[in-house]
Formats: structure tokens, sequence, C-alpha cells
């Protein structure tokens, strides 16, 4: 929006996007300043929440139940630290000495720093006899480290005519009280026959007792994935991926410095 970037019609918030362009490029003074999601917890909810709902303007006459927690906090005064790797901590510090660097290349490589401290892991997992399935449908268990996983799926949509597709944690309610763990994932129902066709979501998620599971309520158009010729169903079986990735030392993984984790595993649901 500050850089008055060209939005393709396409976009699902172009009008939003489009109006605050508009807004900017008015005759007036204005500053932007940047908020950490730890200053501003419930619209970063919402914002995150968002992602999994359909396109389009949405009211609330109530607060959802992931901001009530979070606005009980918030008048309580209760004040969240700002997690930074040793080694952002390390690259901002080289970055206040030099100025030369390019803003688009710090960003570049503060990402690739924070991913260098995770751990990753590919989950595949194959669905039989998908047309027959109902209501939600589980996969089977992978763990990172400490750390349990599984996909939900709503075959038939989560209130929608899209596949919903969500991350979840599965022993939520035998974890400590308080208990919250960091993941960057992204889930993705594959073409198998042209997967550049795939459908890809990712996000960022801090997930806890009041949200144990996120993802996308609309990750795919079911009318594409029921026809068979588009290539997401053979022979009635459909293929979800999930890529997470957690803290290394969050999830308790001890490795050589020098070294990457990754990983990858298969389950089959009949």
């Amino acid at each position: 929006m500050v850089n008055e970037i060209e939005v393709d019609h396409s976009h699902p918030q172009f009008d939003l996007i489009r109006s605050c362009q508009a807004l900017l490029n008015q005759n007036w003074r204005y500053s932007l300043r940047h908020v950490y999601r730890e200053q501003n917890c419930v619209a970063d909810s919402l914002a995150r929440h968002g992602l999994t709902m359909e396109p389009g303007c949405h009211y609330f006459t109530d607060p959802p139940p992931h901001c009530i927690p979070l606005l009980a906090e918030d008048q309580s005064g209760f004040t969240r630290p700002r997690f930074v790797t040793p080694r952002a901590m390390q690259y901002r510090g080289m970055t206040n000495q030099s100025q030369s660097l390019k803003t688009g290349d710090s960003q570049k490589m503060e990402e690739s720093q924070e991913r260098e401290d995770l751990a990753s892991v590919t989950f595949r997992w194959k669905i039989n006899n998908f047309s027959e399935l109902n209501l939600k449908h589980y996969s089977e268990v992978f763990i990172i480290g400490d750390f349990k996983w599984r996909i939900l799926i709503y075959p038939r949509g989560n209130n929608t005519n899209h596949l919903s597709v969500y991350l979840e944690v599965p022993d939520s309610s035998e974890l400590p009280h308080g208990w919250s763990r960091y993941a960057r994932f992204s889930l993705t129902m594959v073409n198998q026959v042209d997967h550049s066709k795939s459908f890809t979501k990712g996000t960022v998620h801090v997930f806890g007792i009041h949200e144990s599971e996120f993802g996308f309520q609309s990750l795919a158009p079911l009318i594409l994935l029921r026809d068979q010729r588009n290539g997401f169903l053979v022979n009635d079986t459909c293929i979800i991926e999930a890529e997470v990735g957690v803290r290394k030392a969050e999830a308790k993984i001890l490795e050589d410095p020098s070294s990457s984790i990754s990983a990858s595993m298969e389950a089959t649901s009949l």
C-alpha cells in the first residue's frame, strides 16, 4: 500500500487495498508505524482468523471466542515478551553498525536466519475413499521433537463450499496450563496430475489452549476437487501435505549447529 504496488483485481482484498491507497494519496500528512503482534494480540488474532474465512467483509456482534482471553489480558494489563532469536539479535546489531545493507536484503537475511532455527517436517497424507467421507476426518499423529501434530479436514467444508483443512495439536488437553507453541506451516491439496496446480496456503501461528487448531476454512473449491478430471482425486484418493516448522529450542531438538533438520513422513487413511 505504501509503495503503490499495482494490485490485481483478482486479489481477495482488492477493494480494501485500493481504498487504503486512495486515502494515502490524498493531500495530507500521515505517518505509518509498525506495531508488533505482541503489542496488539487481538488485532493479530483477528487477522489470522480472517485467513481461514471466505473473502469479503465480516462483522461480529460479539468478540470471537479466540479473542476473549486476549481482551481479558489487555484489560488486566498483561504484557507479552517478544521472542527474538539470538541469531536475529546478532544480525540486528550488525545492521546497526553498517547501514549499507538494503532493506530488502536485510528482511531476506532475517527470514533465512529464522528458518535456520526451525525444525521442518513434511507430512504427506493419502486419503482413500474421499467421496464417502462426512463431517470431520483426522490424519495419524506425526511428531517433531516433543511436539505432536495431526491434520483435520472437513471433506464437505466447514460451513463453506471449499475443502477446510487445519493443523491441530492432538494432545492439547494433556499439556500443562498456559502452554503455547510457535509454528510456521503450509497446507496443500495436491494435484496428482500437475503439481503446479495444487492449492497451497501458509501462515504463522502460536498454538495454545484456546486455539489448539488453526488452518484454512477455504483451501480449495469442492467443485474442482470432486471432478476427477481435474487431478485432485485419482481413484477416489486425494493427498494432503503439511509442511510444519517449529522452533528447535521449544521442541527440545538437539543437533549439530552446522546441520539442518528436515524430514518427510507419509500416512494413509482408508
